[in-house]
């Protein structure tokens, strides 16, 4: 691929993050199945990292944990702090061989996306059991505001 064109390809796929997510889902991965550069894969492990999966999906955790695999050192301590935030403890056997790397740089970034991991996938555990509050109080919270909303624009005091 024509690297003269990254800097494009990096402003893209930042601005699909919040316009297309899926569409900067799709070709990140697209990106990591390879012939791109580093700096082009980094930002697409980045964006992957943002837009997280699809719900049901896994193909964005199986590009990420490929990658923190690699013998690459750039794209891989990217995927590793990546993963780190996916709150998927089944990352933390992929994160495991990297706390014990050669360099401190990724032994240090390892065990903290190791750490974060499971303090993710403990506060998925407990938020799970909270959901339906969350979500009743959430929807109380929009509920009076849009009351407060309308009796501003018809000129009444709140209730």
């Amino acid at each position: 691929m024509n690297g003269h064109q990254d800097g494009f390809r990096v402003y893209a796929l930042n601005t699909w993050v919040t316009d297309a997510p899926d569409q900067a889902r799709a070709k990140s991965l697209e990106i990591l199945k390879g012939g791109y550069s580093e700096p082009l894969r980094v930002t697409a492990i980045n964006v992957l990292g943002r837009v997280k999966e699809k719900e049901g999906e896994t193909a964005v955790f199986s590009a990420l944990c490929k990658v923190a695999a690699e013998p690459s050192f750039g794209a891989r301590i990217v995927a590793i702090r990546q993963l780190g935030g996916f709150g998927n403890k089944a990352a933390i056997p992929v994160l495991e061989p990297a706390t014990h790397h050669s360099l401190h740089f990724m032994r240090r970034a390892a065990a903290a996306a190791e750490q974060t991991a499971k303090q993710v996938a403990e506060s998925f555990d407990v938020d799970a059991d909270n959901t339906r509050q969350v979500s009743a109080d959430v929807a109380g919270v929009v509920d009076r505001a849009a009351a407060h909303k309308d009796n501003a624009r018809a000129g009444r005091q709140p209730e």
